[in-house]
């Protein structure tokens, strides 16, 4: 409890400690880097466990609530989740109350200074301040000191105009100062789908490609590929936030400059440079540049065996977090201490680099598997090769409904044997998790998946497919936050916007879900065309039937009795059609027919997302199929893909809540 003349310092609960005073956050000893804001947002609420503070409030009290939009609120929420290490359908401390806002639930110790004077008696436990101070592998970013002192403190006790005057006071003041102390603000250009009202922080890196000295393609393939493992690392450092491989690209591309790049994507500093491989030899020059600045804070020149690129690599991220203050993790650093023969990771790179670019993964997905075949075939021992095998097989399988089976059953083959290898490859993770989850074993497939994540936090690819998975389990809301945390690492990515606009249908927010289709340059597929039905847009359909032939004039059929009921005949008849072709997949048309099949839909939808080739299986959370989850044949449908299980212990979809023995979902 909070009172007269006591000023709270600390926070407290389980392993977890929160220092009002130095504006840390320590989880199991270990300190989170947070942003103010986010800090500011977990203060408030963990000063009143069991509370829900509406949206609004939040805002009012961190923000001022002046230019600001929800979706700040939800990025902010997404942070604060991965810090405490927790996801938001698996939320222990912090609770979405929805249609209102958030809740934090947990057993609070409050330590502070009555009257201004000695600690109460109530300390963060010093055990794990001594163990954080311990394990700093690298200078902690010097703290705003007078800031450190400026987090809202809220009382325990109805809010006076006057209270929450000087909580706003208190953020403003915050803000000022983080300015003072990071030297610059930069104010982003806002992007579509993603609310940045507020100012960034300038910890925010974009790895751009590096030049090429050379012309051969496969130098550039290493090339691309190097830069792509510098982004992996780099995301791995708590503190910092960089931007995915193929918006870098596309970026750079477009021919801006540095500054009109940093301004379209949010960040802060750029690592960029040369490199060579030339025989035996790596020559590389790489520097980092603050932006707004102009300023070179770091530059290297490397002339060494080509044998040395993972020293290089290191070294490179341990000068970055060096020059910004950051820490690199225990894990990490076992890492980067890694040893293996540069000339199969040059292959590696290669490979590795269809799956990225936007290529479509008609053209990508072939390309990756052949390379990865022959990698194998060359070195049956090399791990990656084998994980990369894998994921390339899963990517096909998502392409090809026809030869769908084969491909997945040898994926896993492989990602399974990539981790007896060697237990560190995301990629293999991410195909194993996936598979998991396909056979209703959501417990240990969310766990893969999340296990992937954490050694591939910056990797947009492999967090779509977690994205899916949270869809086709009804976590909506959390699947949002997912799809929200790529676009922000990689906003001009194609597939990234295409999964994104799928998320935002499942949602109902359809309009919002046709800007991201229109710019994610994906060739036409159903996805547009439901779009357009579900935004009313029948008198255009026909611009937006799929290209594949042997669906089109199924399409046609069904756009003509949506408009006139009469013509569902006919549409009935090209459906079934359309399914008997050769090497042809389930009609999602079906779901449309006003005399539909519920049980057979459902059915349909379920061998869809089991066989994997599609996410359109997550139309089942559509407001416009809510008929459906209140039949019959869906109770069956979650329990025979044990996915009531899953939400009895980990918590109940936006949409769904307990009733005696099943469930009840609108």
């Amino acid at each position: 409890m909070t009172t007269e003349g006591f000023t709270r310092s600390g926070i407290c609960f389980d392993d977890v400690a929160i220092d009002t005073i130095g504006h840390r956050l320590l989880v199991g000893g270990i300190e989170r880097p947070l942003e103010p804001k986010a800090f500011a947002v977990l203060v408030l609420l963990a000063s009143e466990p069991g509370r829900v503070f509406d949206r609004n409030e939040i805002l009012d009290a961190v923000w001022g609530h002046s230019h600001v939009t929800p979706g700040v609120l939800n990025r902010i929420v997404a942070l604060l989740r991965h810090a405490l290490g927790e996801s938001s359908h698996e939320g222990r401390y912090l609770h979405t109350v929805h249609g209102i806002g958030y809740r934090f639930d947990a057993d609070v110790h409050f330590s502070g200074v009555p009257g201004g004077g000695a600690v109460a008696s109530v300390p963060i436990d010093d055990g794990a301040l001594a163990s954080a101070a311990d394990d700093a592998l690298l200078p902690a970013p010097p703290l705003v000191a007078a800031a450190a002192g400026l987090v809202p403190v809220v009382e325990v006790r109805p809010r006076r105009a006057w209270q929450l005057a000087a909580m706003i006071l208190s953020a403003l003041l915050l803000v000022a100062l983080a300015w003072i102390y990071y030297g610059r603000v930069h104010v982003p250009v806002p992007l579509p789908g993603v609310a940045r009202s507020t100012p960034v922080a300038t910890r925010s890196i974009i790895v751009l490609p590096l030049k090429v000295i050379g012309a051969s393609a496969a130098d550039a393939a290493f090339a691309d590929g190097l830069g792509e493992d510098l982004i992996t690392l780099l995301s791995r450092v708590d503190g910092v936030h960089v931007i995915a491989r193929t918006s870098a690209a596309l970026a750079q591309d477009s021919g801006e400059n540095l500054p009109a790049i940093a301004r379209r994507l949010h960040v802060g500093y750029a690592i960029e440079g040369s490199v060579q491989h030339e025989g035996d030899q790596l020559r590389a020059s790489l520097r980092l540049v603050d932006i707004a600045s102009a300023q070179t804070l770091w530059a290297a020149q490397y002339d060494r065996a080509a044998t040395d690129v993972f020293a290089l690599e290191r070294d490179v991220a341990t000068s970055v977090a060096n020059v910004l203050a950051l820490k690199l993790s225990a894990r990490l650093q076992a890492d980067l201490a890694r040893s293996e023969d540069s000339g199969l990771y040059r292959r590696y790179l290669e490979a590795r680099h269809q799956l990225h670019g936007d290529v479509p993964l008609g053209v990508g997905a072939p390309r990756m598997q052949a390379a990865f075949r022959q990698l194998v075939a060359d070195a049956p021992g090399y791990a990656r090769g084998h994980a990369g095998l894998a994921l390339a097989l899963n990517q096909m399988a998502f392409s090809d409904p026809a030869d769908a089976a084969s491909k997945h059953v040898e994926a896993v083959a492989e990602a399974k044997l990539a981790l007896q290898m060697d237990p560190s490859l995301a990629d293999a993770y991410t195909v194993l998790g996936d598979d998991a989850c396909r056979r209703g074993d959501w417990e240990q497939g969310m766990k893969l998946l999340r296990r992937g994540l954490e050694l591939a936090p910056a990797d947009s690819i492999l967090r779509m497919w977690y994205t899916r998975d949270l869809l086709t389990l009804g976590y909506l809301d959390q699947a949002l936050d997912e799809i929200r945390i790529a676009y922000a690492a990689d906003p001009l990515s194609a597939r990234v916007n295409y999964q994104f606009a799928r998320v935002l249908d499942t949602l109902g927010q359809h309009d919002e879900a046709q800007r991201h289709l229109d710019v994610s340059h994906v060739s036409h597929q159903a996805a547009f065309w439901f779009n357009a039905v579900w935004r009313g847009d029948l008198a255009h359909l026909q611009s937006f039937v799929p290209d594949d032939p042997r669906f089109a004039d199924s399409y046609l059929a069904a756009g003509a009795a949506l408009r006139d009921p009469a013509q569902w005949p006919k549409a009935r008849r090209l459906i079934d059609a359309s399914e008997k072709v050769a090497g042809s997949s389930p009609n999602w048309l079906r779901v449309l027919d006003p005399q539909a099949d519920v049980a057979a839909n459902i059915a349909m939808l379920e061998t869809v997302w089991r066989s994997g080739y599609s996410g359109m299986d997550s139309m089942l959370w559509n407001p416009e199929l809510a008929d459906y989850r209140r039949d019959a044949a869906f109770q069956d449908y979650v329990r025979r893909s044990h996915m009531l299980d899953y939400w009895r212990a980990h918590g109940w979809p936006d949409r769904c809540r307990a009733d005696g023995a099943g469930v009840v979902c609108s």
